[in-house]
């Protein structure tokens, strides 16, 4: 039986003014997610992609347990490595080489002081892993795009100076 079916339209404006309304490119969101999957047993996933342009592409899919590492607290921020090739010839012409930036993410979140082991726990199982790693809870806020990614920590440091609360400042790099 099919227990979970998830649609969703990555087709965006992106629009803000009247101007964009009407003629800014219609352009595609990159990331769905969620954490509503229920756990099941050897459970079977099916994806279909579809595109009235005939042109689909499923970059990366993943699924696993979450752990909540902690709450957001403000200014997490949203950064990108840009590793595109910049050559001069002897004339100063510059001749350009993309590629795709790798996005990078920090965060400072605020968790309970009673989760510390566990998060040190996921931290050593997290090394040198890739993992899908979600600023926000709520995947249809505005910001979720920026806040999703597949990749690694960089650093993953928990201030425990609080006895209530403890302080990680995450890193993250997409891979």
């Amino acid at each position: 039986p099919t227990v979970l079916t998830i649609n969703k339209d990555l087709l965006n404006r992106h629009a803000t003014t009247p101007y964009e309304w009407c003629f800014s490119p219609f352009v595609y969101d990159k990331v769905a997610a969620t954490f509503d999957v229920p756990p099941i047993a050897d459970p079977v996933v099916t994806i279909t992609l579809a595109d009235p342009s005939g042109t689909c592409e499923l970059s990366r899919f993943a699924v696993g347990q979450a752990i909540h590492l902690g709450d957001i607290e403000w200014n997490p921020i949203s950064d990108a490595e840009n590793y595109s090739e910049i050559t001069w010839d002897s004339f100063g012409k510059a001749t350009l080489t993309p590629v795709p930036s790798q996005p990078l993410i920090e965060l400072e979140l605020a968790t309970e002081a009673n989760r510390v082991n566990a998060i040190k726990q996921f931290r050593d199982l997290a090394n040198a892993k890739a993992v899908v790693w979600s600023g926000m809870d709520n995947l249809d806020h505005v910001y979720a795009e920026p806040l999703v990614l597949i990749g690694v920590y960089q650093r993953f440091p928990i201030d425990i100076s609080n006895l209530k609360f403890a302080k990680i400042n995450l890193t993250l790099k997409g891979i």
